[in-house]
């Protein structure tokens, strides 16, 4: 996907739970609680220096690539509403 995105200026909207994947693939996200952006900004600035409590709990629960013991995750509940 990278390469497509260097080659051809190809641009690409993902809709995932999947963080992994959001951080190989995305320059730039978005995050949704309940249909409503909130937080966005640069992939790295978000997965680095999260702002909002949602963001970090959704960051708490992300399963490593290669996880060789259960994790235990976090539930989004416990974040702050809105």
């Amino acid at each position: 996907m990278r390469d497509l995105q260097k080659r051809m200026g190809l641009s690409a909207l993902f809709i995932t739970h999947d963080l992994n994947s959001v951080r190989s693939l995305a320059h730039y996200v978005a995050v949704m609680r309940h249909g409503k952006i909130v937080e966005q900004g640069p992939t790295e600035q978000i997965f680095s220096h999260p702002k909002e409590a949602y963001t970090r709990k959704l960051l708490e629960a992300e399963l490593p690539i290669e996880a060789k013991e259960p994790v235990a995750t976090p539930t989004l509940e416990t974040a702050e509403a809105p």
